[in-house]
């Protein structure tokens, strides 16, 4: 070959199939499909071709059209497979194996000194392809290895007769205190102090939040529900924070000291709390402590992660739980720093990369849970991580006074209501819906995102925006997430749900599980019945018969293996095999939830049912289209089937809780002003909607279909 044309066109070509393999190294690096199918199909039929033109195609272009056109085209081949590669495994955002790149590095160079014959390039092609599956198995396999000697060696978490979570004492008197940390030292002394009282003692701690957060409305939201449902328990204000500490200073015998400059500090003390029965005081703050004569039981400052795990200190955390606290240097009263410390859970910042993320799950207990944000890590990958690992993931990074509300059990409120019967909720009688032999097309709207415990238990309960809209008339139809994790920690949060319920409302429980994981990435079957066997549980507790199932099987159909709905239903039977469930509500992780269309399946002969469309503001996902508008939507179902029998009679809509209608009746992102309304998606769906289509509850929707439909 020509020096000029070698250097012109074929090196910067090895440039392109180096970077597109990098990628693709992240791709089977992370293995996040479970399987080692799509990794090698992706890694044979998409860098392949490019070497196989490298090899095969140099000549041709050289031969019968000019030096200039030729490296034109093998540009434009470059960057067009280029952004192919970004497209493909940019969702992934994984660290990339740059072993696997460097293997693949050398395959165009081999193009430079290829023979002009066809068998040599063939199987220069084949070679490849071997080379390609030679790096992708062991990955594939180190994985499956792992993942069988965790369910032989790990302890499995038995969860359905306790719970999940710790909870505190019965509360008989109430400490309300409204004074504001000035440092991030008082924010945890005051945190581990909340922790200790909630384990120790009936008289116990709620901080009213800080003025210029919102934390001031929840609290308050708290404390006039605990008043409501639980009036024998009295409140008393504390006006200032060393009053809240005189009152416990006598009963508080011992602190940790760590160095409130250094966060790995701050954690090993933060970790030493519960078994220590002490609190924590920052360095800065250590007069507090001495000033009341508390002893120093142990002195976190110099310590770190490295240090924590390899000592007994770490044996002794109830590790099926991993509690990960994001932004450190702006701590507010209303992160799970309380919560974390009375589970005696382990505690850890969330700073970490993929592969460090996984070494911490693999030494959770099986069946634990990860609650907190995903921080430098993507959603998607984190859910699946934590999936392969038999954890599920809780979404959540702050939620005001969990302790103190894990206390106020159903069994103790004393409510002259209907919502409450000896401990037990009650539903409000449903509305009344047509006669079984009406033509109507039914359809099934639901709100998403309630597995985040923070806007389950206080966003949606407590804002106009969503479930206190006075839009919510009793005529209008609202389904709402429920998360399980809230039913185990925040009991009394049900209470508000059930109160404020009409009779055209009902719930469904999000995501997959108490929190939010993909069942099709679980492969320990027997800590996957310990998640189903809990969360019937709680739906048993809150009356609640419909499960909303979330997973990533859709993502990039062409390659992965579900790729029909129906090819899923031997892990729905997980779920309908259970008497509490009579059917569920499916979304999938991309084409921003509706990406299955409306598909069926039928499962133990109740329905799973995919979202057909979903309400979503994001123009700039490449899957946003008219399928996401409220007009479109409302047209296709207008002249949708109204026979009962057949399934395609029957519509599920997910509303994507972070969208919402503004003032001009536009469609934006909810959080674009104060007064934009997600209730009000709800609305202009089912104002839209003709004469023969009825909008109804999920309990109604899935058993109206278990009656009906011909299958």
């Amino acid at each position: 070959m020509d020096k000029t044309v070698r250097n012109k066109i074929m090196l910067p070509m090895a440039g392109f199939a180096a970077l597109c393999s990098i990628m693709t190294a992240a791709l089977v690096r992370s293995m996040e499909f479970g399987s080692l199918v799509p990794a090698v199909v992706h890694a044979v039929f998409l860098i392949g071709p490019l070497v196989f033109l490298l090899i095969f195609t140099h000549r041709a272009l050289i031969r019968y059209i000019s030096p200039k056109v030729s490296r034109v085209i093998l540009w434009i081949y470059g960057v067009v497979f280029f952004l192919l590669q970004v497209t493909l495994v940019g969702f992934q955002y994984s660290t990339a194996a740059m072993w696997t790149a460097i293997a693949f590095f050398s395959l165009p160079a081999l193009s430079l000194f290829a023979p002009r014959r066809i068998l040599p390039m063939v199987l220069s092609f084949v070679a490849f392809a071997v080379l390609c599956i030679l790096c992708a198995t062991p990955s594939f396999f180190a994985m499956q290895m792992d993942i069988a000697h965790r369910e032989r060696a790990q302890e499995l978490y038995i969860s359905e007769t306790d719970g999940y979570f710790a909870h505190a004492l019965p509360a008989d008197r109430l400490y309300v205190c409204a004074a504001v940390p000035s440092n991030d030292a008082e924010v945890l002394l005051y945190k581990s102090l909340q922790a200790y009282v909630a384990c120790h003692y009936s008289d116990q701690i709620v901080y009213h939040g800080t003025p210029d957060t919102d934390e001031v409305i929840y609290s308050e939201a708290h404390l006039a529900a605990l008043a409501r449902y639980y009036p024998h328990v009295p409140q008393v204000m504390v006006e200032t924070m060393d009053t809240l500490l005189d009152l416990y200073s006598g009963r508080v015998t011992d602190y940790i000291l760590y160095d409130d400059s250094d966060l790995d500090s701050l954690f090993v003390a933060a970790n030493l709390c519960h078994q220590m029965n002490a609190v924590m005081v920052g360095r800065s703050i250590q007069n507090v402590a001495e000033t009341r004569g508390w002893h120093q039981v142990f002195d976190a400052t110099g310590w770190n992660e490295k240090q924590l795990l390899k000592s007994n200190y770490f044996d002794n955390l109830d590790n099926h739980i991993l509690y990960m606290i994001s932004q450190c240097d702006s701590m507010r009263l209303d992160q799970m720093w309380d919560n974390a410390i009375m589970n005696n859970a382990w505690i850890v910042y969330n700073d970490h990369n993929m592969r460090q993320f996984e070494r911490k799950l693999s030494r959770l207990k099986r069946n634990s849970v990860c609650m907190g944000g995903v921080g430098n890590l993507t959603e998607n990958a984190a859910v699946r991580a934590c999936a392969r690992y038999g954890v599920t993931f809780i979404y959540g990074q702050s939620a005001s006074n969990l302790s103190t509300l894990s206390g106020f059990r159903l069994s103790d409120a004393t409510l002259s209501t209907a919502v409450l019967t000896d401990g037990e909720l009650n539903k409000v009688t449903p509305v009344e819906y047509s006669s079984d032999d009406t033509p109507k097309h039914t359809v099934c709207i639901m709100l998403s995102d309630a597995d985040n415990i923070r806007f389950c238990s206080e966003q949606i309960l407590e804002t106009e925006r969503y479930y206190d809209s006075p839009l919510r008339n009793g005529e209008m139809s609202y389904n709402c997430g429920l998360a399980g994790s809230m039913v185990d920690i925040a009991p009394v949060c049900l209470l508000e749900y059930y109160d404020k319920m009409t009779a055209a409302d009902d719930f469904a429980y999000q995501l997959s599980s108490i929190g939010y994981t993909y069942p099709t990435r679980w492969t320990d079957k027997e800590a996957w019945a310990q998640v189903v066997a809990t969360l019937c549980k709680y739906m048993d507790m809150s009356k609640t018969s419909v499960v909303e199932i979330m997973d990533d099987s859709a993502f990039m159909m062409g390659l992965d293996i579900p790729s029909r709905f129906d090819s899923m239903r031997r892990y729905f039977d997980t779920y309908t095999c259970h008497d509490e469930i009579d059917g569920c509500l499916f979304i999938d992780y991309t084409a921003m939830y509706a990406g299955y269309r409306g598909a069926v399946c039928w499962s133990n002969d109740k329905p799973i049912v995919s979202a057909k469309y979903s309400i979503w503001y994001d123009d700039g996902s490449p899957y946003y289209s008219p399928r996401n508008e409220i007009a479109y939507v409302a047209e296709e179902i207008n002249h949708a089937s109204t026979d009962k029998t057949c399934e395609d009679a029957y519509t599920f809509i997910i509303v994507h809780a972070w969208s919402g209608i503004d003032d001009n009746g536009d469609l934006v992102f909810s959080n674009a002003s104060e007064s934009v309304s997600n209730t009000m998606i709800f609305k202009q769906l089912q104002d839209a909607f003709g004469p023969d289509v009825e909008v109804v509850s999920t309990t109604e929707f899935v058993n109206r279909m278990r009656r009906l439909v011909r299958r």
